[in-house]
């Protein structure tokens, strides 16, 4: 997929990161969670569940980005970026 920029009189070809990045609609909205646990947090309930299945399931849910706020320990936070 291209994208057309334009500057000025000039038409250019943007590259597939600038795709995502504007839009002629103006703002773009982004699904985000900015208070999420993984298992290296005390209190989260499944202690068996992976990285992997962490990064599908918030792929999945089409999640741009989340905010690790695991209690006393950032374990897990490393692993999954």
């Amino acid at each position: 997929m291209t994208a057309k920029l334009h500057s000025g009189d000039k038409e250019r070809a943007a590259p597939e990161a600038a795709v995502s990045m504007y839009s002629p609609l103006g703002s773009l909205w982004h699904r985000v969670d900015l208070h999420f646990h993984t298992p290296s947090s005390f209190d989260y309930d499944d202690k068996s569940i992976t990285n992997q299945q962490i990064i599908d399931c918030l792929v999945g849910h089409d999640l741009r980005m989340v905010a690790i706020t695991d209690h006393h320990t950032m374990d897990m936070g490393a692993a999954i970026l």
